[in-house]
């Protein structure tokens, strides 16, 4: 990735516009920072989403505590 930058110099001193270009080179390792940064973000996101779905899960199930799971009875009970 390069960014140019324009730099005009004092327009008034000259009659021609001096453009002084200058080229900022981003290296590598900083675009792979950032792309790990962001990466980070989206992955935490979507961790925060699933818990989320499981916090509101667990604030419902409480409505049920009377409901007997069938995989807690055994066969003796069901005799």
């Amino acid at each position: 990735m390069m960014k140019t930058i324009y730099q005009i110099e004092d327009p008034e001193a000259s009659v021609v516009d001096k453009r002084i270009l200058h080229k900022v080179v981003i290296s590598e390792l900083i675009q792979q920072f950032r792309f790990y940064q962001q990466s980070r973000i989206t992955h935490r996101q979507t961790s925060l989403s699933f818990t989320m779905k499981i916090w509101l899960q667990q604030a419902i199930n409480p409505v049920y505590t009377l409901k007997i799971q069938a995989a807690a009875l055994s066969s003796e009970f069901l005799k």
